[in-house]
C-alpha cells in the first residue's frame, strides 16, 4: 500500500465496514490534538478582518493497545464537533487480525 492510500484511509476512516465488522473495540487515549492551519473554513460570509469567523479542524492523535502492545493512530477530526481534549479516553475498533487496521467516530 503506497503512503497516499495509506494515509487516506488511516486518516479519513476509509474501510470502516470491515473494521466494524470485527465488533472489536478498546479504549484508546488522546495524545495530541493540533489545529490542520492548512484548512481555513470562514463561517461568516461578510469578515472584519482574515481571522472573524475563521475555524479549523484538527488532526486528533490517539494510542491504544492491544494484547500489550501499544499502537498510535490519527484521526481527522472536523471542525463542526467537538474536539476531544489530550488525555481524553476514546473507542477505538480495530480488525483483530491486523491491529494496526482502526477506526475512530468523531462524535
Amino acid at each position: 500500500m503506497n503512503m497516499k492510500t495509506r494515509f487516506t484511509r488511516y486518516t479519513f476512516g476509509i474501510g470502516k465496514k470491515r473494521i466494524l465488522a470485527a465488533n472489536s473495540e478498546t479504549i484508546g487515549t488522546i495524545k495530541d490534538v493540533t489545529p490542520c492551519h492548512w484548512l481555513k473554513i470562514n463561517t461568516k460570509p461578510a469578515r472584519r478582518d482574515m481571522w472573524d469567523g475563521a475555524v479549523y479542524p484538527h488532526m486528533v492523535h490517539f494510542q491504544y493497545e492491544i494484547d500489550g502492545n501499544l499502537f498510535t493512530g490519527k484521526r481527522y477530526w472536523p471542525w463542526r464537533l467537538n474536539t476531544p481534549a489530550q488525555g481524553q479516553l476514546i473507542k477505538v475498533f480495530f480488525d483483530p487480525k491486523a491491529p494496526t487496521r482502526w477506526y475512530v467516530q468523531p462524535k
